[in-house]
Order: structure tokens, then sequence, then C-alpha cells
């Protein structure tokens, strides 16, 4: 899923993540780390469209993660609006 995601997501303009593809981030995630239940059901439970229009709107500010100037700003900030964790750990090189 490491090499596919990032493919997906570069081929659309502008880019995003479906609700699918980010429960199946947060499966991947968490398999690798500590396991967390209720993150992979606060990510399901999160309406397509939020989704779509958060990780969009976050991938445009790329690479700014956070700007120093404005905390609120930057795609760090914009992924802590998806109940369930911050996501900014995926990159979109094909």
């Amino acid at each position: 899923y490491r090499e596919e995601l990032p493919k997906a997501i570069a081929g659309r303009s502008p880019g995003y993540l479906e609700q699918g593809e980010l429960v199946k981030l947060m499966e991947w995630k968490l398999a690798r780390g500590k396991w967390r239940p209720r993150l992979v059901q606060f990510v399901k439970d999160l309406s397509a469209d939020m989704v779509v229009k958060t990780t969009e709107e976050a991938l445009r500010q790329m690479p700014v993660i956070v700007d120093p100037k404005s905390p609120k700003a930057g795609a760090l900030p914009e992924l802590c609006k998806l109940k369930g964790g911050c996501l900014a750990c995926f990159r979109l090189e094909a």
C-alpha cells in the first residue's frame, strides 16, 4: 500500500485521499505500531466529503507542514481536523 497510495494521489488533480483510502492508511499505520482500534473507528466515522476536502486542502499546502509565522497554517493543522489523528506521514513521490 505504501507504493500504491502515493501513485493514486499523484494521479489526481488536485490530490486528495478518499475515505476508504484513509481507513486503509490508518490500518496500515497501526499494524506497524501500537494498535489503537478507536482510531480506526474515528476514521471510519468521518464523512467521505470531509476526508476529500480536508486532505485536498492539506496536500495543496504541502510541502509547508507547519508555517512558523502562522502555526494554524500548513498541512499538519489541516490534517488534524480529521478525528483519529494527524496523518501527515505519507509521501507523494511515485
